[in-house]
């Protein structure tokens, strides 16, 4: 919102509200979908690439051990499975 803000001209004084900085600039996509959009066009990339090239075997791989007791990171696979609810509820 800052890059689109200075584009704009306007500050964050202004308290413009998001909504009517995206509309002033025709723009109708968040930032968030459109990364939610790249990731799973990356995922569905990687889906159909042959089992021996290294991202397909990166993200079908499993690594044994153990982790720190703390939170557990979310992982890119998380952010996907996320995604997919999202866009079939």
């Amino acid at each position: 919102m800052y890059w689109l803000r200075k584009n704009l001209s306007v500050s964050r004084l202004q308290k413009l509200r998001n909504e009517i900085t995206w509309s002033s600039l025709n723009q109708e996509e968040t930032l968030r979908k459109r990364i939610q959009q790249r990731r799973l066009a990356w995922f569905g990339s990687v889906e159909r690439m042959e089992d021996n090239r290294i991202p397909h075997r990166v993200l079908h791989c499993y690594i044994k051990g153990n982790r720190n007791k703390e939170r557990k990171r979310k992982t890119w696979m998380d952010n996907v499975k996320e995604d997919l609810k999202t866009l079939n509820p």
